[in-house]
């Protein structure tokens, strides 16, 4: 089994990339609370790193803190250095219900007590603490062979997740070909992100002027009722006399009661209107782009958006006072001259207060929508690369804050992992983004609360957070018809920013876990990437699928894989050497001298000498420690 790792060179004299032993490391087995039993069984295979840690957080709150102390305790012992790998936490708050705030800070709770534990497993040293960018968040999807696009170009991107930025609804946006009446029309997922966003935007504005509709219908409505009630309301007194019929007395009854639930009505359009219309300037406040915000063209447009925000809340919470105050009350008169007199009382304490909060002109929604319609759309969808990106480095910044405001220059470090390809923040451009956000994140709080020069605040942001490299994960992209080039690609992209990496091998098809060398993942090229950009953190190898199914303890077969020296120095030889060379002492490969050669000429007067080196018999067939008879 062990020659399969020589298949790339003939022999150790090869010229050949080579990673010493003490950089390599390996991992407990993350589906157990012993944590404490695994550390020292792969420790007894002379690992020096060792990555504890479980794949949930109740098997890690199983474990207890002497536990942790006692792992402390042993990894001082033997010289080993620990890291952790963090439980599977969805940095951005995403779940099987959707997102929500609430689920992103108790992610960021979790996290701050999963830096705790790894801290009290190295309370002296920088422990390397892994956290998944993502918890299975859907992520864009790309194609190997080149797509149109509707200007003559071409995309490689298929399809990407659009989330809303308010409530984290999810819609697929694939890149598709229609074929409309008299000609083909192509849409990129980019096009379809951009149509989704003015759509949401225009069916909000049409919701507030159905809305502003159904006001107008119902204020015609109340004034032709206005027109019955007045005559109705003569008859009763004409001359001194009620001269109205039973059924015209039901009617004018019947009206006046119209007329309350018209006002009820109105009043409960215009709430609804008013929560509509904020809605919208929410949206246009909260996500517009920052360059758009920055025209001066959009600030004036922003500026009268405001003032005819502000003029016709001021005008409708007026009217609505003023219903409340004065329509109820004409409810019970039936004197046609005190409702006039009344209705007079309320049109001029209704214009009093217009000029007391200078309030202009009657103002109306579709005055408003007007003003809204020619604003920008706002970016409410956005693609869950970013917005994963955007709400999980919060996570982690915080988190980062916490562990330093408590631990300081003994601070874990944070590295952030890449997960499956079709999942958020699995690619080297959206991974170093969500780096980079949760460094800003960090060295914010670092400026603002300790009062650090921003020059310390990003040099300490970008000590304590970074990524870690998982080549096992970026080679899934082969099952989508990608090949080596595109992981190396990826690699050289993410590698100014990795300070971890995670060794594993497979075929491109699932994350099987194998030893390094045993599928088609280019480990040595992979490694080779990160070492031209300066790593010289640890490569953990994650072979639990070896271990799980074939019981076999991947270490030595890894220190031969990778050409690790084989002592401290780095001469030579290596772990890989041994296959091609020979023990110097013939003990073990049978009689390979000729006996009677040394007994006529002098070796057998030497006591016990053994018959590999020419002596009468194997040991004397006695031990030639203690005498015991060799059997």
């Amino acid at each position: 089994m062990t020659r399969n790792f020589h298949k790339d060179y003939e022999s150790g004299m090869d010229s050949g990339y080579y990673l010493s032993a003490g950089r390599q490391g390996f991992t407990t087995n993350p589906t157990v609370a012993n944590q404490l039993g695994e550390l020292a069984r792969t420790l007894n295979a002379g690992v020096q790193n060792v990555e504890v840690g479980t794949m949930q957080m109740d098997l890690l709150d199983s474990i207890p803190d002497e536990h942790l102390d006692e792992m402390k305790r042993l990894s001082k012992l033997t010289g080993a250095r620990i890291s952790m790998h963090a439980p599977m936490i969805e940095p951005a708050g995403f779940s099987k219900q959707g997102w929500s705030e609430d689920q992103r800070k108790e992610a960021e709770i979790e996290f701050k007590h999963v830096l705790d534990r790894a801290h009290r497993l190295d309370p002296e040293g920088n422990i390397p603490v892994n956290l998944h960018a993502t918890g299975g968040v859907p992520g864009p999807t790309y194609s190997p062979e080149p797509l149109p696009t509707e200007e003559g170009g071409t995309t490689h991107l298929a399809q990407m997740i659009g989330v809303n930025r308010q409530t984290g609804q999810m819609v697929p946006l694939k890149h598709e070909v229609l074929q409309y009446i008299g000609k083909e029309k192509i849409y990129t997922p980019e096009e379809r992100l951009e149509n989704i966003n003015q759509t949401t935007w225009r069916d909000a504005q049409l919701e507030v002027m159905n809305l502003q509709q159904q006001k107008n219908e119902i204020e015609q409505m109340k004034e032709k009722s206005n027109e019955q009630l007045a005559v109705l309301q003569y008859g009763r007194n004409v001359d001194g006399k009620n001269v109205l019929t039973p059924q015209e007395q039901k009617q004018l009854e019947k009206l006046g009661y119209q007329q309350s639930l018209h006002d009820q009505h109105m009043i409960e359009i215009d709430s609804h209107i008013l929560s509509k219309l904020h809605n919208l300037h929410n949206q246009f406040k909260e996500f517009t782009p920052r360059d758009v915000k920055k025209d001066p063209e959009f600030k004036e447009m922003e500026k009268q958006l405001a003032k005819l925000g502000d003029a016709y809340q001021s005008q409708e919470e007026i009217r609505g006072q003023a219903m409340l105050k004065f329509d109820r009350k004409m409810m019970g008169i039936e004197d046609p001259e005190e409702r006039m007199r009344l209705t007079r009382e309320k049109e001029k304490w209704v214009n009093e207060k217009m000029r007391e909060r200078k309030v202009p002109e009657k103002i109306t929604a579709g005055q408003l929508i007007g003003a809204i319609s020619g604003l920008p759309s706002p970016e409410l969808f956005v693609t869950s690369d970013e917005f994963a990106a955007d709400k999980g480095s919060k996570t982690v910044g915080n988190a980062a804050f916490y562990a330093y405001d408590k631990y300081g220059d003994t601070t874990p470090t944070i590295v952030i992992e890449n997960f499956f390809p079709t999942t958020a923040l699995s690619r080297a451009d959206s991974l170093k983004d969500m780096v980079i956000r949760s460094r800003k994140e960090f060295a914010k709080k670092l400026i603002d609360k300790k009062g650090m020069s921003k020059k310390e605040a990003n040099k300490t942001a970008e000590k304590v957070i970074g990524a870690t490299w998982d080549m096992g994960h970026i080679n899934l992209l082969k099952k989508q018809g990608f090949t080596d080039k595109e992981i190396i690609k990826e690699t050289k992209k993410i590698a100014p920013y990795v300070k971890h990496a995670h060794i594993t091998d497979n075929f491109g098809h699932s994350d099987a876990h194998l030893g390094p060398g045993m599928g088609n993942v280019p480990v040595k090229r992979v490694m080779e990437e990160l070492e031209k950009a300066g790593f010289e953190g640890r490569g953990i190898i994650e072979a639990g699928g070896l271990a799980n199914h074939y019981k076999m303890d991947p270490s030595l077969g890894m220190m031969e894989y990778f050409n690790s020296p084989l002592y401290t120095y780095e001469g030579g030889p290596s772990w890989a050497d041994i296959r091609d060379t020979y023990a110097p002492y013939g003990l073990g490969m049978g009689m390979t001298l000729p006996q009677q050669h040394f007994s006529m000429h002098g070796a057998s007067f030497v006591p016990g000498l053994p018959r590999e080196l020419g002596g009468q018999q194997a040991g004397g067939d006695k031990s030639r420690f203690s005498g015991t008879p060799n059997v």
